[in-house]
């Protein structure tokens, strides 16, 4: 780890674009500890001995990543590794070393790799910022020279302050690259890729409207669709609020484009407002709705870049419009699943902070795993076993509902999925990122902390012949 560090530290100083005006420059070093950081006793000791500032808390207080604030107390820290190295090869037993150094199970300088953080590089582009406690003459010089480069390369971008997180627009993948290797307030770089749960794959559309919904004129409460519009040519025109300023995408919240015209939003609204009773009356006769529906349109097709900067505009626009307003639906996540143990997303932050600030509660899918039916020929629950089983953000928000899906269809007679039974979690659905057993002994493990929250019907794949697929007998009608 000692070498590595300082090859990177090498690496990274010949990385700097020196024609750009940088006023200061701050090296972060990553420290996973063999267990929990207590704070309150050794906080204090490796900032004034090792010239270490706090700077990200992650993984349950196991993982910090530290500023290097103080480059000659931070060499002390360096002579305490080496110290640490040749008592325990034997190359000098009389030598002395900080006893807090085996704390340490490893560590690592944060390089360029590690602050890109995206597959791909799309038009908008996420970048969080470092939060510093003090110091911030320094750090806002910084920043401040970052808005400039921006600004004379004519970016677009937008400063979510409350959470640190800069959202930039329609750059060039050289530029993003160019950022993280010299404005060091950037910690992370994300892509903003999402999609929808692809009702295509997985369910099947219903298509002709044999039902009429009969108490439209009723006081019913009002449920917030966040997702590709609600389609107004289907039995549910009658209970969607006639209001289409909560939307994104420059086409009507009233028509709902995503799947070639299948729709989403319309289908996760049905849901919503009709739950289970449609089903029941195979989607026939007259119908009692538990709601009446606003669209919240972010999307017009299966996938694009979402601004959670919008996003949490529309939303507290909404409450503002509409102070009763208590649930929302957010059926659209980040296109990428989340590592074991990763940070929690600003996104996921944004909408803890909303739901709480506004007595209100998202209800937020887990995304669906497309690859779930690829690697799969039969049902194994060790399946989830893998990393890219883990939800994607912002399901992992605490203070909202995470909703995975169940094998069950809603269909009456003989269960025809590959699940165990209807009751088992699907393969597609994910699992929380979060793996206590990596970070915890077994008496430490917290059995009521884990993700989703609730797994509900979604439907299954079916066998065809000696192979997995979807076909018409596992899969959930939705309205389309």
């Amino acid at each position: 780890y000692l070498s590595n560090l300082k090859n990177d530290i090498a690496k990274r100083l010949q990385e700097r674009n020196l024609t750009i005006d940088v006023p200061e420059h701050i090296e972060y070093i990553r420290i996973q500890f063999q267990s929990q950081f207590d704070i309150a006793t050794y906080y204090q000791h490796w900032f004034k001995e090792f010239g270490l500032l706090g700077i990200n808390f992650s993984k349950l207080n196991h993982e910090i990543l530290f500023a290097i604030y103080d480059k000659d107390l931070f060499n002390y820290f360096i002579i305490n590794i080496e110290g640490f190295i040749q008592k325990e090869l034997k190359e000098n037993i009389t030598i002395d070393y900080d006893n807090k150094i085996k704390y340490i199970k490893e560590f690592k300088l944060l390089s360029t790799p590690d602050i890109l953080q995206y597959r791909y590089h799309t038009s908008l582009m996420n970048l969080n910022l470092a939060d510093f406690p003090f110091d911030e003459i320094s750090v806002r010089e910084i920043y401040l020279s970052l808005i400039k480069y921006l600004e004379d390369r004519n970016i677009n971008f937008r400063l979510l302050s409350d959470s640190n997180h800069l959202e930039i627009y329609d750059s060039t993948e050289s530029l993003i690259d160019e950022i993280a290797k010299n404005f060091d307030i950037v910690l992370s770089i994300t892509s903003s890729l999402a999609t929808v749960i692809k009702p295509s794959e997985f369910n099947l559309p219903e298509r002709s409207y044999g039902f009429e919904i009969e108490n439209s004129d009723e006081d019913l409460p009002m449920v917030g669709i966040i997702d590709t519009g609600i389609s107004n040519q289907t039995p549910l025109a009658s209970i969607i609020i006639n209001d289409d300023s909560f939307n994104i995408t420059g086409t009507s919240a009233f028509a709902d484009n995503a799947d070639r015209g299948s729709g989403h939003g319309t289908g996760v609204a049905a849901l919503a407002a009709l739950g289970r009773k449609a089903y029941h009356n195979n989607f026939s006769g007259n119908l009692k709705a538990d709601a009446k529906l606003l669209s919240i349109k972010i999307l017009d097709s299966n996938s694009g870049f979402i601004s959670e900067g919008d996003v949490l505009t529309l939303l507290k626009n909404a409450k503002i419009k509409y102070p009763d307003l208590k649930l929302f639906v957010l059926t659209t996540c980040y296109q990428a699943n989340k590592s074991n143990n990763e940070d929690y997303s600003t996104y996921s932050y944004e909408l803890d902070k909303f739901a709480y600030e506004n007595d209100c509660l998202l209800i937020i899918c887990t995304a669906n795993n497309d690859d779930a039916m690829v690697t799969n020929s039969h049902y194994d629950l060790n399946y989830f076993f893998s990393e890219i089983t883990n939800i994607c953000s912002p399901a992992e928000s605490m203070n909202n509902l995470t909703v995975g899906a169940a094998a069950d269809s809603l269909r009456d007679g003989l269960f025809e999925g590959i699940s165990t039974s209807k009751e088992f979690p699907t393969l597609f659905t994910r699992k929380s990122h979060i793996d206590l057993h990596s970070l915890f002994p077994k008496n430490k493990i917290n059995r009521f902390y884990f993700r989703p929250d609730v797994i509900e019907s979604g439907g299954d794949y079916e066998h065809q012949g000696r192979f997995v697929g979807t076909g018409s007998k596992a899969t959930m009608e939705i309205l389309s």
